[in-house]
């Protein structure tokens, strides 16, 4: 354990002390990774930013080292380039800011980033109460509740938690009773496991409507308020990339509340 101490030490002195190179960020956003496999993006720099880096290129020159806010971390050698021995670059990009370290923000940071828009198509079993009340109207069978849901989701690659909010239209009919509301959502994730290729988490969030209404076939209709809340598990393929997909299994429960008795 003492020689393993001694030679993370050595090699701590040896970056500090050995030379270093100064590069300037060419791309719209230079992202800065946690990890020679470029697998954890921790933020970006603006172009334009002159940095000191390592003086050596890892990975077949295609990354390059520097510190950022006391550890190390990598980029690209790609985004770069470089002022080899202090000479004048033959183009000479732009720079927004001179002697610059870093200019540094971690994605968590801000909620303006991370942000995703997701559409999600649901199936939800009315249960037994749903059925009895189609029966007492006359209904042979009652149907499914379909859920149209469009939310907006925060996702940092950074955590392991996120959030969302979202508005769900439901909506269910038979030749007996038809059901509509308008439901606003709010989830809470929590990443049990992910990678860029999938993710597993499981969530648990609530509702609320101040507008639900049932109709009948004799043109009753009983209007009322709704909560609920539901928890469940979802794997996600992509789960920061662009575009993405994911299926979900859950408990949903819905309470209609303050309605107005239907005539039987």
């Amino acid at each position: 354990m003492k020689k393993i101490l001694a030679l993370f030490s050595i090699i701590l002195i040896s970056f500090n002390t050995h030379a270093y190179r100064f590069a300037y960020t060419l791309s719209s956003k230079t992202i800065v990774y946690a990890d020679q496999a470029l697998k954890i993006p921790i933020g970006y720099i603006k172009p334009g930013r002159k940095l000191k880096v390592a003086d050596k290129s890892l990975k077949r020159n295609t990354i390059v080292g520097l510190v950022v806010t006391g550890r190390v971390a990598y980029v690209k050698t790609k985004d770069l380039q470089f002022d080899l021995e202090g000479q004048e670059l033959d183009e000479n990009p732009k720079i927004k800011e001179h002697n610059v370290d870093i200019l540094f923000k971690t994605a968590e940071d801000k909620l303006t980033e991370n942000n995703y828009f997701v559409f999600d198509y649901s199936i939800i079993d009315g249960g037994a109460e749903w059925d009895q009340l189609n029966e007492s109207l006359g209904s042979a069978d009652s149907s499914d509740i379909a859920s149209y849901q469009f939310k907006v989701e925060h996702r940092s690659p950074q955590k392991n938690t996120g959030f969302s909010f979202a508005l769900s239209w439901l909506t269910s009919s038979t030749e007996s009773v038809k059901l509509k509301t308008l439901v606003g959502d709010a989830e809470y994730q929590f990443r049990l496991f992910q990678t860029e290729l999938f993710s597993i988490e499981g969530y648990a969030g609530g509702s609320l409507s101040g507008d639900i209404q049932f109709k009948t076939g004799l043109d009753q209709i009983s209007k009322g308020i709704l909560i609920g809340y539901s928890f469940g598990g979802r794997v996600r393929l992509f789960p920061f990339s662009q575009y993405g997909l994911y299926g979900a299994a859950g408990f949903k429960k819905i309470l209609p509340k303050s309605t107005d008795p239907l005539a039987t």
